[in-house]
């Protein structure tokens, strides 16, 4: 078998399984940092359609007492309030988007952690072939792109988190694998 340092198509799987193993933890923290932001957005809706409600109910019942204190108008806002948010949660459907994140995220998470990293360590420890490198780090792959479908689905690019994410990957990465 040759000593694989000195093989350029041993180093050239090496590379490749590094930035697959790169991306795959990008896609952690890109996953998570959405994932927050989405939850975020939920709560806030939520918190909203929540008090919307309790005035709707406040103004119902300021009316079934028969106290005209509120005016016509002020007891309209809550149920438009009500309407709006309920619109904005079923278009943005954050549920679908969370959750999609979520499976990113901790598929990503599993690969880089555990996988990617055994495969990473049989390499370095010269005991996997090319052929290998490739198949294993082929099926890892495919693990990923399987994970990530849905989050491509439903969740639109945010170019800013994509950026911020990809320069803490590799941060984490070079400090995780240079102490080897």
């Amino acid at each position: 078998m040759g000593e694989p340092a000195h093989d350029a198509a041993w180093r050239a799987a090496r590379h490749t399984v590094w930035n697959c193993m790169l991306d795959a933890a990008r896609v952690t923290m890109y996953a998570e940092m959405r994932g927050k932001h989405y939850r975020v957005l939920h709560g806030t809706v939520r918190t909203v359609l929540l008090l919307s409600a309790t005035a709707s109910a406040t103004a119902v019942l300021d009316t079934a007492l028969g106290d005209a204190s509120l005016g016509n108008v002020w007891r309209l806002v809550p149920n438009v309030l009500i309407a709006a948010t309920v619109v904005i949660d079923y278009v943005a459907d954050f549920g679908t988007k969370i959750a999609a994140l979520n499976l990113a995220k901790r598929t990503s998470q599993r690969l880089v952690e555990k996988d990617w990293r055994r495969l990473w360590d049989d390499i370095d420890g010269g005991a996997a072939t090319v052929e290998e490198i490739q198949s294993r780090n082929d099926a890892l792959l495919h693990q990923l792109h399987e994970a990530t479908g849905p989050m491509d689905e439903h969740v639109t690019v945010n170019d800013k988190a994509n950026v911020l994410s990809t320069e803490r990957a590799y941060k984490v990465m070079v400090a995780q694998y240079a102490a080897q």
